[in-house]
């Protein structure tokens, strides 16, 4: 072979190397270096906010959180679903925010709303803010995600501590609502985490 083509060969092989170990090791500081501040124009409830991005209006569903719902279809608001809204409120209402993807989840869900994690500027993940001030629980879909295992014990912390939705003003409401298989799931989930 000559040399010529040695070198080719080389550079490919080396470009291809470390394109790969840049996807295995380096993904998540990519993605967060290619995000940009987005203003955020409205605060829909206490887990979907609505952004603007190159112009265009975009609700975003924040990952790995579930709020209470707001008074809806003629049902009434759920225990604490008002102060899980204006503690987004108070967070970032009117501010700039990052939205980061999961790899490992759907770009939007089945309302076509982006699913993101969303920072602050200061690098506050809000997401897991809003669960572990007791604002929020911890929402897994169907697959596991990133910051899953630090979402369940924020849950767990907040539970202790009565925080939030977990004090006694709504802590019978939201127990007879979760059904008791996800309760242990839970549970499980964090015993095998310990090991």
């Amino acid at each position: 072979m000559n040399k010529f083509r040695r070198c080719v060969y080389l550079t490919a092989s080396c470009l291809v190397t470390g394109g790969l170990l840049g996807l295995v090791f380096g993904f998540v500081q990519a993605n967060e270096a290619k995000q940009v501040l987005v203003p955020v124009t409205r605060i829909i409830d206490g887990d979907t906010i609505e952004v603007e991005i190159s112009g265009q209006k975009e609700k975003v569903r924040l990952l790995g959180i579930d709020t209470p719902e707001l008074s809806r279809s003629g049902k009434p608001a759920e225990c604490f679903a008002k102060k899980a809204t204006d503690r987004l409120k108070a967070l970032m209402d009117g501010s700039e925010v990052y939205l980061l993807a999961d790899r490992s989840q759907g770009d939007r869900d089945r309302f076509d709303r982006l699913l993101r994690y969303v920072y602050l500027p200061g690098g506050t993940n809000v997401n897991l803010d809003m669960i572990r001030d007791g604002y929020a629980h911890e929402y897994t879909y169907s697959l596991p995600y990133q910051y899953q295992a630090e979402f369940l014990e924020a849950e767990k912390t907040a539970r202790e501590k009565e925080r939030g939705l977990w004090g006694t003003t709504c802590a019978e409401d939201l127990e007879r609502g979760r059904s008791s298989f996800i309760s242990w799931l839970i549970d499980v989930f964090l015993k095998i985490l310990k090991w």
